[in-house]
């Protein structure tokens, strides 16, 4: 099931968070477009005991820590409200960093004159 905009390595529906990720991607993208900032990826998966939220963010100029603290406050706060889940997880937003994977099309369009 291929879910239009949504991240390719969310988990799929039999794992039964798929509706988790289609809903987080749902409600941070709208935020991040405010800021002028790309929604690269949403992963929710447990790690040993403790389950992780983590938003992946991109812009042209790059990412701050600024704007890491600032999307963290106003995404927390809309995944509190809406009740999305119902488990103790940490929350964590970044940039992908340098080695990020490309998945959309404008990842490669973006990166095609750059040096591997």
């Amino acid at each position: 099931m291929e879910i239009r905009g949504l991240p390719n390595d969310c988990p799929k529906p039999n794992m039964g968070l798929s509706s988790i990720c289609q809903e987080i991607f749902r409600l941070v993208e709208p935020v991040l477009q405010t800021e002028n900032l790309e929604l690269v990826d949403v992963e929710y998966k447990k790690e040993g005991k403790q389950w992780f939220l983590r938003i992946f963010i991109d812009k042209i100029s790059g990412v701050t820590l600024s704007d890491c603290q600032s999307v963290s406050h106003q995404i927390e706060d809309l995944i509190e409200v809406e009740n999305l889940i119902n488990r103790k997880y940490i929350f964590e937003v970044s940039s992908p960093g340098l080695d990020r994977p490309l998945k959309k099309e404008r990842d490669f369009l973006r990166n095609k004159a750059r040096f591997t």
